[in-house]
């Protein structure tokens, strides 16, 4: 079956070579490979990767890809999982790009970051969103958003469906 993944690889020596490796363990076949540096983001590079895969190496294929550079998207579907946090409090005064950065260090993607502002001396609301592809990459992201949190005194709202847990 043909299965497009779009990865973000460090724009250095020895990442294409990487992936292709591990493409080439799970039996996948090359249909197209193109870099889009012109949606470079600091030092990473966006690749689409075209194959042709046996469909039950999709998962395990998608795994170890995983496991090595950032899988922002499979077959056009965004890899992982949906989460949200709500920080409240001072959240500008905190330096609202360390919370995002943080999620970032711990592999999850920054979707969306919606704000609520009364008055710049007022506390504010920020949601931000953001996708994990796996468990291990929510656990680290949630506990680095909230460590952050804490050092600057504001609150974690965890998403509904978090909180049910």
């Amino acid at each position: 079956m043909k299965v497009e993944y779009l990865v973000e690889l460090r724009d250095q020596p020895g990442q294409l070579g990487l992936v292709l490796g591990i493409v080439a363990r799970f039996g996948a076949n090359i249909l197209s490979i193109v870099h889009e540096r012109e949606r470079a983001r600091g030092d990473l590079v966006p690749v689409r990767l075209a194959l042709d895969v046996e469909e039950p190496a999709v998962e395990p294929l998608t795994a170890a890809l995983s496991a090595e550079v950032r899988v922002t998207t499979v077959s056009g579907r965004a890899a992982g999982t949906s989460h949200a946090l709500l920080l409240v409090g001072h959240v500008f005064r905190a330096q609202l790009g360390d919370f995002t950065d943080a999620l970032f260090t711990a592999g999850a993607d920054v979707r969306h970051v919606r704000a609520e502002i009364e008055h710049k001396d007022k506390p504010s609301a920020v949601l931000i969103e953001f996708q994990s592809p796996s468990a291990r990459v929510l656990a680290d992201a949630r506990e680095r958003v909230e460590a952050l949190a804490r050092a600057r005194g504001l609150v974690v709202v965890p998403a509904i469906e978090e909180a049910a847990r």
